[in-house]
C-alpha cells in the first residue's frame, strides 16, 4: 500500500513538472542582422608591424527567439535578380547590408526583379500572427533610391510604404531611417510574407538594409508546463520570457531546449 501511495505520488509530481502543449499563443520574434563584420589580424610584410583587416559578409539566416524557435522556420534573405550585395557598410553607428542595382531603376512604381524578400512559415498546425516590423534603411552616397514594402499573408497582400524614401547616409541626416510599423493583421495558415520593392536608383548607387525584425505570436497547441531544470542539457543556452539570452544566476522562468524551466 505504502508502494503504490508513493508511485501516485512520484506519477503526480513528474506530472506537474513536464512540459504540456495547449491550445494559446507564445511571443517572439524572427530577426535578419543582414550583415557581420569581420576582422582579421595579420603582420605587414614589409614593416612586420601588426595589422588589422575589417571585412563583412551577408548574413541571411535569421535568427529565431527562442519561445517560437520550434514552431516556426524562417527563410534566408532572398535578392531579385536585378540586385546584388555588393558590402557591409558602416552608418552611423550600426553596419548595414548594402544592395546595388544591376541596370537602372526607375521611378514611381516597385520593380519587378528588385526585391529583398523575407517569410516565416508556421510548422503544421500553427500559424503565425505579426504585429510589429522594424528595420533600419538609408540610401548610400544618394538622392535618390525609393522602396515599397508589402506583406502577404492568408493570401492578402497590404502596402506599408509606397515610394518611400529613406534618409541618406549622413549626419544631417540621421544616417539612417528606424522604422517601426504595428501591424493587426488576423492570424493565418501558411507562410508570411514581407518584401521591399526597390526603385528610383542607379546602377553604381545603393540602398542599405539591417536588423530586419518581424514580431508576433505562434498559435496552436504551445508549450506551456514548467519543467525541472535539472532535466535539460546544462550546455545549452537560457532565456528569460522576453527572449533574452541569461545566465544561471538568473531566477524565475526560464527557456531552455524549447522548453520553460524554473531556474531556482
Amino acid at each position: 500500500m505504502r508502494k503504490s501511495t508513493l508511485l501516485v505520488a512520484a506519477a503526480l509530481m513528474a506530472t506537474a513538472f513536464s512540459a504540456k502543449a495547449e491550445q494559446g499563443s507564445v511571443e517572439g520574434t524572427i530577426t535578419w542582422p543582414m550583415v557581420k563584420t569581420v576582422v582579421t589580424e595579420g603582420v605587414d610584410e614589409a614593416t612586420g608591424e601588426p595589422t588589422t583587416t575589417t571585412t563583412y559578409e551577408f548574413v541571411k539566416e535569421a535568427t529565431l527567439s527562442a519561445t517560437v524557435a520550434e514552431y516556426l522556420t524562417a527563410s534566408e534573405v532572398t535578392l531579385g535578380n536585378l540586385l546584388t550585395f555588393l558590402n557591409g557598410k558602416k552608418t552611423g553607428d550600426i553596419d548595414v547590408a548594402t544592395f546595388q542595382p544591376t541596370e537602372k531603376l526607375a521611378a514611381g512604381a516597385a520593380i519587378e526583379g528588385a526585391d529583398i524578400t523575407f517569410t516565416v512559415t508556421p510548422k503544421d498546425g500553427y500559424q503565425f500572427q505579426p504585429t510589429k516590423i522594424s528595420y533600419k534603411m538609408c540610401v548610400v552616397g544618394t538622392d535618390g533610391g525609393n522602396y515599397f514594402l508589402t506583406y502577404t499573408y492568408g493570401g492578402n497582400s497590404v502596402e506599408l510604404k509606397t515610394d518611400e524614401h529613406p534618409a541618406r547616409n549622413n549626419e544631417s541626416n540621421g544616417y539612417f531611417s528606424d522604422e517601426n510599423i504595428a501591424v493587426e493583421p488576423a492570424a493565418a495558415d501558411g507562410a508570411f510574407g514581407l518584401v521591399f520593392s526597390l526603385c528610383n536608383l542607379a546602377a553604381n548607387k545603393q540602398i542599405g538594409l539591417c536588423d530586419v525584425i518581424i514580431s508576433g505570436n505562434v498559435i496552436g497547441d504551445v508549450t506551456a508546463g514548467i519543467v525541472n531544470v535539472n532535466a535539460a542539457e546544462e550546455n545549452a543556452p537560457m532565456y528569460n520570457l522576453q527572449g533574452v539570452q541569461v545566465d544561471e544566476n538568473y531566477k524565475g522562468v526560464v527557456i531552455k531546449n524549447g522548453k520553460k524551466f524554473i531556474n531556482k
